[in-house]
């Protein structure tokens, strides 16, 4: 894959991946039973400024991003910034495609087979980004300074900052629940699984890891 193929394959990617990650978020929305650390804090923002997600999520990824811009610039990437650009984007969109489904209609099993399903679809959306080796994600960034601080691994950082979003986010005014602990259980897997395919199948198979 050529250097330019590879640019504009890495933009479509990153793209598609933030997309499936609003659409698991906006099932996640209309279930009410919580999210992500970092959409349950875009979520809580939002009633903080009385907006939209877009506004709250670039609040949210401009602090995110503050460490590495001082910090750890080399590990910025198109990713990263793609990231923090459309990540509020796509959780509006995500939330106006489910409303169609009426999720707060339907019985609980069938919700809670979609609990699943949003985890399987936000799984795929950080698998296809994190594949590309684009940049790390903004939402990690604090956890590279908490790593550093405490001498701690960058695994037990991620968890610390977890931590920290989702409770600012639901003091806020997020929702939160079943959803929240699903998720935070289950994306991992799902996300490390997506990972193993993209890279085994279709960066393979594109040649994406070798350009010239």
């Amino acid at each position: 894959m050529k250097e330019q193929e590879r640019g504009f394959y890495q933009i479509i990617m990153v793209l598609l991946g933030v997309f499936l990650i609003g659409l698991g978020y906006g099932i996640m929305y209309h279930l009410h039973w919580g999210s992500l650390p970092t959409t349950t804090l875009i979520e809580g923002v939002s009633h903080l400024v009385n907006s939209n997600f877009i506004l709250s999520g670039w609040i949210v990824n401009i602090i995110f991003m503050l460490p590495l811009i001082l910090l750890h610039k080399r590990l910025l990437g198109i990713g990263t910034i793609l990231f923090a650009l459309f990540l509020g984007v796509a959780m509006e969109i995500g939330v106006l495609i489910i409303v169609p489904l009426n999720i707060e209609m339907i019985s609980i099993w069938t919700r809670l087979v979609l609990l699943l399903i949003s985890c399987v679809i936000i799984g795929a959306g950080l698998g296809i980004t994190l594949s590309l080796d684009v940049g790390v994600l903004p939402a990690e960034s604090f956890s590279l300074i908490f790593s550093e601080k405490f001498d701690i691994s960058f695994t037990v950082g991620i968890l610390m900052q977890d931590i920290i979003s989702l409770a600012i986010g639901i003091l806020l005014g997020a929702s939160w629940g079943i959803g929240t602990l699903v998720v935070v259980i289950t994306t991992n897997f799902f996300m490390k699984q997506w990972i193993h395919l993209m890279n085994t199948s279709v960066h393979n198979k594109l040649n994406y890891k070798n350009y010239s």
